[in-house]
């Protein structure tokens, strides 16, 4: 068990009672898959998921094992989910039968309006750098979160994210070769963090971020003031703010996460819960209420699918392009790289949540003196339209989660994969509803995703000879996301993590 979190070359470094908890489950963890009658978590990290089992293990609650995978995410899975980045989560309560849903997407600071919409740069906006940055929402949302539902405190869920910072944890092969690909991009000071001796740290080699496990012992002691107030958003804003006056200790005082109303649709007797604007929600209710009007007489890899998927995709893009936006902001209508995760407890209640600082290591812009990167999320606003960006505006997010509901059986799924996101959803939907697969077989199943026009991305295993296509075939599994899934049935709860990422489920 053990070898699958690092490999058989890497020594151990792990608390004894970690170890411990690595045993007890290692029968149960046989594959991607674990059907469990008490509780476990999902997610793209060994480490994160064995995180938020203990937390279940000694009596926490779905949320409590949430917030603990979150900061253990942040902490294995930095440069995709770190907590310079955003954050959102629904929330089953099994008892009133409601969904909760929350989100905690980052807000344009109050000098963008005037910065980054200037004549000089209305042609486009930034992809990275300060100018690309919106204030991280991840920290105040898991707090929200657990100040609403949660029951153990932040100090206790928090330690092992601590510990995995301070004395460190071995490199995943997928984390090395991201830091690798990126590692010429980013500043000195991350550099000396995320390699050795000049080059970038090596799969099964230990990183240790002792900067970040100084963040994050005073958050867990101070709350999320400890962010948004005083010296690290100080240390923030004084990295943000050496090129152009932009953000405010204000704009950060100020932060709040939101509670929002799900969207919902149904379909064919499934219904469908999305998260709304500013999310891609819309997008996906929009594909999915297009496709509910016809009947499917072809297989699941067949050209006929893809040529139907990409009509309606086309159709749902170019409508979000031009009415979707902050609500705050605009009105709409409607019929990178992330890391999502699940987590039920032994009453039922479960979370399905994604946090993203968007890009690979967001906008490159890493705080020394926090140990963190900063998202990119300003990248996302568009210079005109319901989109454009202003001050304490949030940009049209890519990150939302999914769940579905067919009587008393729920399914709750997150996935990585940017824009492409709604068509993921719709691809996972599909595949349950009308070619009856099971949730594993869903998530796994190969998958073809739109991009424009006539391209398409593809694994292997797609029949498009002479459809047209420009396609960009690659070997399956391939980095079309990842996603995690939950599912809630008669005295069973599953959990899925994607084949196409490094996590595992714990459950028992």
């Amino acid at each position: 068990m053990v070898s699958t979190i690092s490999s058989q070359h890497c020594k151990p470094i792990l608390k004894k009672e970690f170890i411990s908890i690595l045993i007890s489950i290692s029968v149960m963890v046989l594959s991607k898959t674990v059907i469990c009658n008490k509780f476990g978590v999902a997610s793209e990290h060994p480490l994160a998921s064995l995180a938020g089992l203990e937390v279940l293990q000694k009596g926490g609650n779905a949320v409590d094992a949430a917030f603990a995978t979150s900061f253990a995410i942040a902490v294995t899975q930095h440069p995709l989910g770190g907590i310079g980045g955003d954050f959102f989560s629904f929330y089953f309560d099994s008892q009133k039968e409601k969904l909760f849903c929350l989100n905690s997407s980052g807000w344009a600071p109050s000098g963008a309006g005037i910065e980054i919409s200037s004549k000089e740069r209305q042609s486009k906006i930034t992809n990275f750098g300060p100018l690309s940055v919106v204030v991280p929402g991840m920290v105040a949302g898991l707090f929200e979160f657990h100040s609403r539902f949660g029951s153990v405190g932040p100090k206790t869920l928090m330690r092992r994210a601590i510990e995995l910072a301070e004395d460190g944890f071995p490199v995943s092969n997928n984390l090395a070769k991201t830091i690798s690909l990126y590692f010429s991009d980013l500043p000195e000071e991350a550099k000396s963090v995320f390699g050795i001796s000049g080059r970038p740290i090596r799969a099964c080699e230990t990183l240790k971020q002792q900067k970040l496990a100084k963040t994050l012992r005073r958050i867990a002691s101070e709350g999320p003031s400890a962010f948004y107030d005083g010296k690290v958003a100080l240390s923030i804003i004084n990295t943000l703010n050496k090129k152009n006056e932009l953000f405010t200790l204000e704009d950060f005082r100020s932060f709040e996460p939101e509670w929002v109303n799900p969207i919902n649709t149904d379909y064919r007797g499934t219904r469908i819960f999305e998260m709304p604007p500013n999310t891609m929600g819309p997008v996906t209710i929009r594909i999915i209420d297009h496709l509910k009007r016809y009947k499917f007489d072809f297989e699941a890899n067949s050209r006929k699918r893809v040529e139907l998927f990409v009509r309606i995709y086309e159709d749902a893009y170019s409508w979000k392009e031009r009415y979707l936006g902050d609500p705050r902001f605009s009105s709409y209508v409607t019929s990178g790289s992330t890391t999502s995760f699940t987590t039920v407890d032994k009453e039922g209640n479960f979370t399905v949540a994604i946090q993203s600082l968007y890009h690979h290591f967001g906008s490159r812009v890493y705080v020394p003196d926090v140990g963190i990167f900063l998202n990119n999320r300003a990248s996302a606003f568009s210079t005109e339209g319901p989109n454009s960006i202003k001050p304490r505006k949030r940009p049209v997010h890519t990150l939302s989660t999914f769940l579905l509901q067919q009587g008393e059986r729920k399914i709750g799924l997150g996935t990585s994969g940017g824009d492409f996101r709604p068509q993921l959803h719709t691809l996972f939907l599909t595949n349950i509803v009308d070619w009856r697969m099971t949730l594993e077989e869903a998530i796994d199943f190969p998958r073809f995703l739109w991009q424009k026009e006539k391209e398409l991305i593809t694994e292997s295993g797609y029949k498009l000879d002479s459809s047209g296509f420009k396609v960009d075939e690659r070997p399956y599994p391939s980095h079309t996301g990842v996603a995690s899934g939950v599912e809630i049935g008669d005295g069973y709860k599953k959990l899925v993590c994607d084949v196409r990422g490094d996590g595992i489920p714990a459950g028992l």
